[in-house]
């Protein structure tokens, strides 16, 4: 059986997010492909690492791990650009090259993904002498007008249709290291102090010109909600084709189905959740939240009435309330089809 390798990268506060991703990845395998799943950690505690073990426990998969925060801790901290809730891990991927260094190549996903297909079909993706295999960002890349961070004019990439999102990535990690493209990682986040997406704009000033674009259906965003005229007329086509059938779904911007953002698949995804020993307190998020958005839903409604609608706050409020419940409460009554009792 040919191997198909696997990275993410996780500390032991994500390893819930991590289970879920690997216990969808695990439903898709092929019995004729053999897989070998690197965890890039940081610190995860030797009782969920053997948990993790057991969720990967199948006879055609190798859980290994491999520490990140070596390779991290040897570059100075001042080394790397940071901003808001990110930390020195997101910069994992760039280190991959060096972190796997017995390997000519790997597929990267972040932990924020669930699988609904094989993705020994997508690591068999030539490559070629290109260093990355990507999806474009729908959000820049495809959109029709984005929104565009201030440091984007800084990039130097000559069409933003080529933006690449960095959470699901086929790495040519041969070519890398035959390249020394580290050491233009670092110059680069040396060169892009206030960049929005640290690493990933890192990726995309480096790589640009040598990314192999793949469909989108192995990246669709979980919040994306489709609308034709939200994207540039060359894409829509395959975007709508990817939000109708999506092959891996990456919730970005912490939008998991527990939460009350716009959330694609929220069935699938409680399926494999509740395949895992943190499903159900995943599941009791959901609920709390609905009960939330209910109580201020009613208290916004009593506001607005007794107040006549003539204050705009109030129904800005119970508008937005009115709608995270609707949301909420529409998925979960999804959930009566899945195998639990609610």
């Amino acid at each position: 059986m040919s191997d198909v390798l696997v990275a993410f990268a996780s500390d032991n506060n994500y390893v819930p997010v991590l289970s879920v991703a690997l216990a969808s990845l695990v439903a898709h395998t092929n019995p004729d492909r053999h897989y070998k799943i690197y965890i890039l950690e940081n610190a995860i505690s030797a009782g969920n690492k053997n948990y993790l073990s057991e969720l990967a426990s199948a006879n055609n998969i190798e859980l290994l791990f491999a520490d990140a925060h070596r390779t991290l801790a040897s570059y100075a901290q001042s080394a790397f650009y940071l901003r808001g809730k990110y930390s020195v891990s997101i910069y994992t991927r760039l280190f991959l090259p060096n972190i796997i260094s017995n390997e000519r190549k790997v597929l990267y996903l972040d932990c924020d993904t669930l699988i609904l297909r094989d993705v020994a079909e997508l690591y068999d993706t030539e490559l070629g002498d290109n260093y990355v295999g990507a999806t474009r960002d729908l959000t820049i890349a495809c959109a029709a007008n984005p929104w565009l961070p201030p440091s984007y004019q800084t990039l130097g990439i000559t069409s933003r249709h080529d933006y690449f999102n960095s959470g699901v990535l086929v790495l040519n990690l041969e070519l890398m290291r035959k390249d020394n493209i580290i050491d233009r990682f670092l110059e680069t986040v040396q060169k892009l102090k206030n960049t929005f997406y640290p690493d990933q704009d890192v990726l995309n000033v480096v790589c640009a010109g040598r990314v192999k674009f793949i469909a989108n259906n192995w990246g669709v965003f979980g919040g994306l909600l489709f609308n034709r005229a939200a994207f540039a007329p060359q894409f829509v086509d395959s975007v709508a084709s990817a939000i109708h059938e999506p092959y891996i779904i990456h919730y970005v911007g912490q939008g998991f189905p527990h939460t009350e953002r716009v959330s694609m698949c929220s069935e699938e995804y409680f399926h494999y959740a509740l395949k895992t020993r943190y499903g159900r307190d995943m599941l009791n998020k959901l609920q709390r939240k609905l009960n939330m958005w209910k109580r201020r839903l009613l208290r916004y409604a009593i506001a607005s009435k007794l107040t006549f609608g003539r204050f705009s706050r109030i129904e800005t409020k119970l508008a937005q309330a009115t709608e995270c419940y609707a949301r909420l409460n529409k998925r979960w009554k999804k959930l009566d089809g899945l195998p639990f009792s609610l």
